[in-house]
């Protein structure tokens, strides 16, 4: 923590005497995941964080879990290293509880509820919108923790592409290719190809009681393929499509957990993904706009592991159709109706083969006062609602009101809240897998409420914050529940509340060239279910899930040169339900320096990383360590 304060302050009195009268600083990001529609950030009633391209760019590694490291509410949840399962609690709630995007479109795994965001690459992404809160009135199952939205970018350039190759510790190696074509004015393509293996076999600290062992990790080995592209259409000024194709491979290992200073797993996972997703807009004139958006997923995926005899593979496929059309009916009022209508079958040697169909509508709107109470005060309302039936599960109303109010022009303070019900639909697994499955699970039920407030104001440099009180109240918990010694099986038995309140700050000097940010969030995640009378666990915090967390980052950029470091901090993490066993508090911080070369229209560039600078020995899961110190060298080749 020392080493990152020293760093902030030798920045700012290294460049405290530019002068900043004249400065001109960027208005807020304009997004499209609190509404359905493009809206400014700060003007939505829930909290909206933005990760750019210029961010992603500069961030350490090069996976999509990578790029969300350090946001605001969220707490990244990894198995180990590079390769390993990733996946994400935003406001407390579990991965399964948190609808994942790509291009607006879900791709959340039917089977388990999961997207494993450690082999999703970064390459290709013009931004990441994480929605916090409740948001089944917009976007139905799993928005219950909120959504995050990974939007892929666009070609700007005529001709344009980029080639690079990485090279690290544990014998990562990655290699990418990249082609933009801007043919004409109405038709550009995309294509990439990207490749990543390692070793996998990073150092750790093992402690077996006696004394402290640095081990090295086995069976941590992987290979990915990533091959995507993509057209954009827009044959007339009110009339556009495009067609994206994503191809995944992963083979890894799948390490063991470590109990011991021996290590001898053998399991291996395989997961062969198919992506595609194709849209068209159609502008009918200024007040209506239709879209519709339709996507078909394939993955299949295998786990093998001798020692125990498993032999396991999971075929799922989807298709999803989700037409739209944004309305204007005046100058303060508008809005969003549409639906979702899909079909999900799996196919498994660990389940029994199973469709489940969908049929969805929503309703959202944007409802603007210039006054409130005879008070001259901005005041936008935002009334939703979404019916959703679920063929093998049941049906499910979410209705939400959110509310956003400016008080003051400048400086901008603003005050936001919103209140609304939410659900998650039980998974394949919950419902059909061999030996625990419940075919009679219900779906769980949650109700969020937040408020928060914003301001905006120029200091030496442009200062947002934002501070926000959170809860979500969810009934109906899907839970495993202890039968007898030998047996067990999920039940509709739990209630969980998460409550907690955010504080986020941004700081950006001398036209941005220096970005200083800072969150922190305080969240208790308790049970308040009793399993039989005087239960030890009642009111207790869930597992793995900190009770704080802290992140702090900057980044300078000096002509061609970028800068940027970031400290995490989490603390208060318990490995049991009764909260008398903890995993110790850590804190990790990583830094990277990206360097473009300018020689005419080919850019050669250098980047540096370097993960767990101070050699923290932790764990985010009880016996899955994390690496120690870790460097990355990227050179690579852009021309335009």
């Amino acid at each position: 923590m020392k080493h990152f304060f020293l760093f902030l302050l030798s920045i700012t009195f290294l460049f405290s005497e530019e002068k900043d009268s004249s400065k001109t600083y960027k208005l807020d990001e304009i997004v499209v995941t609190g509404t359905r529609s493009e809206f400014l950030a700060r003007k939505l009633s829930s909290s909206v964080f933005v990760i750019n391209k210029s961010l992603i760019e500069t961030k350490v590694g090069s996976s999509i879990s990578s790029a969300l490291q350090g946001s605001s509410g969220l707490f990244l949840k990894s198995y180990g290293g590079n390769g390993m399962l990733n996946t994400i609690s935003l406001r407390g709630m579990s991965a399964e509880h948190t609808a994942i995007l790509i291009d607006g479109i879900r791709v959340n795994s039917a089977q388990n509820g999961l997207v494993d965001l450690g082999i999703l690459s970064s390459s290709n992404i013009e931004r990441i919108e994480i929605l916090k809160g409740g948001s089944s009135a917009l976007y139905g199952t799993d928005a219950v923790g909120g959504v995050v939205n990974i939007i892929t970018r666009n070609s700007t350039e005529k001709y344009s592409g980029n080639v690079s190759t990485t090279f690290g510790s544990f014998g990562h190696n990655e290699y990418e290719q990249n082609a933009y074509i801007r043919q004409s004015d109405n038709l550009q393509y995309r294509f990439n190809i990207r490749r990543v293996t390692g070793e996998g076999n990073y150092k750790f600290s093992f402690d077996d009681g006696s004394r402290n062992h640095l081990l090295q990790r086995a069976n941590a080995d992987y290979s990915f393929l990533y091959v995507n592209g993509k057209m954009y259409w827009q044959p007339e000024n009110n009339f556009s499509s495009f067609l994206d194709v994503n191809i995944e491979k992963a083979k890894r290992g799948s390490p063991n957990p470590v109990f011991s200073a021996f290590d001898d797993g053998i399991a291996r996972l395989n997961d062969n993904n198919v992506r595609t997703n194709f849209g068209i807009e159609w502008k009918h004139n200024v007040r209506f706009t239709s879209t519709l958006r339709t996507s078909f997923q394939y993955g299949y995926e295998t786990f093998t592991d001798p020692t125990w005899f498993l032999n396991d593979f999971y075929l799922n496929r989807s298709a999803i159709i989700e037409p739209s059309t944004r309305f204007i009916i005046s100058e303060n009022i508008s809005g969003v109706v549409g639906g979702e209508f899909s079909r999900s079958w799996i196919h498994s040697n660990e389940l029994k083969d199973v469709t489940r169909n969908q049929q969805s509508i929503f309703l959202s709107s944007e409802i603007t006062a210039t006054t409130f109470s005879n008070v001259s005060l901005e005041t936008i309302f935002y009334p939703s609602i979404r019916y959703d039936n679920i063929s093998d599960v049941g049906n499910a109303v979410s209705p939400k009101l959110g509310l956003n109010i400016g008080l003051l022009e400048h400086p901008e303070l603003r005050l936001r809240s919103s209140f609304g019900k939410s659900f998650h639909a039980p998974t394949f697994n919950d419902l059909y897998y061999n030996y625990f499955g419940n075919p009679d699970l219900e779906p769980e039920r949650s109700t969020s409420f937040d408020a928060g407030i914003t301001a905006v104001f120029n200091i030496f440099g442009r200062i947002q914050l934002e501070a926000n009180y959170f809860s979500i109240d969810t009934r109906e918990r899907i839970v495993w529940v202890q039968l007898s010694t030998y047996s067990g099986m999920l039940k509709n038995f739990g209630r969980v509340k998460s409550e907690g309140v955010e504080i986020d700050g941004t700081w950006k000097l001398f036209t941005e060239k220096l970005s200083l940010s800072f969150n922190s969030t305080i969240n208790t995640v308790k049970k308040l279910n009793k399993d039989f009378a005087n239960d030890p666990t009642y009111g207790k915090q869930l597992r793995y899930l900190p009770k704080q967390t802290t992140n702090l980052s900057a980044r300078y950029t000096l002509e061609n040169s970028t800068i940027s470091i970031q400290h995490s901090i989490a603390q208060e993490r318990y490995t049991n339900e009764h909260n008398n066993k903890q995993l110790p508090d850590y804190q990790t911080t990583a830094a990277s320096l990206l360097h473009r070369f300018s020689l005419n229209n080919v850019h050669p560039f250098i980047k540096l990383e370097m993960t767990n600078i101070f050699n923290e020995s932790y764990q985010i899961i009880q016996f899955y360590p994390l690496p120690l110190k870790e460097y990355r060298v990227t050179l690579g080749l852009e021309m335009k």
